[in-house]
């Protein structure tokens, strides 16, 4: 891991923010390279304690995903999410009822472009540490 850009102003809350907004740009990454394979109206299905007790985190992961971000109390909502994927591709299941929503956050129209600034900064710096 590495935080770039710090500062002698940079704070403790900056330095988590940067923490969120890295781990969320590598899941948009992820959700790039699936994308061809999932339905395009397919919902972003989401729990877990941290998601549910973080509202900024909630918000920064549809922003980076750019796409809203439904939040579900399902335990293992993620193998839940595959298993269903396995499914569908096998040709098991055809249509599997969704999980209900406790809330759902929308990316916000202004932090497209940041996001997608900021994703480009992290696929540079990775490179560099990666190669040099």
């Amino acid at each position: 891991m590495t935080i770039s850009g710090v500062t002698a102003k940079t704070t403790p809350a900056h330095i988590l923010r940067a923490v969120l907004e890295a781990v969320a740009l590598r899941l948009r990454l992820i959700n790039a390279r699936l994308a061809p394979y999932i339905p395009t109206v397919s919902a972003v299905m989401a729990g877990g304690g941290g998601l549910q007790k973080n509202p900024l985190w909630r918000q920064i992961l549809a922003d980076a995903l750019g796409r809203p971000l439904h939040l579900t109390n399902i335990d293992e909502v993620t193998s839940r999410g595959a298993a269903i994927l396995a499914f569908q591709a096998l040709g098991l299941v055809d249509d599997v009822p969704p999980p209900a929503v406790m809330e759902t956050a929308h990316p916000l129209p202004a932090a497209r472009a940041a996001y997608s600034a900021a994703a480009a900064r992290q696929d540079w710096l990775y490179k560099m540490i990666l190669h040099g």
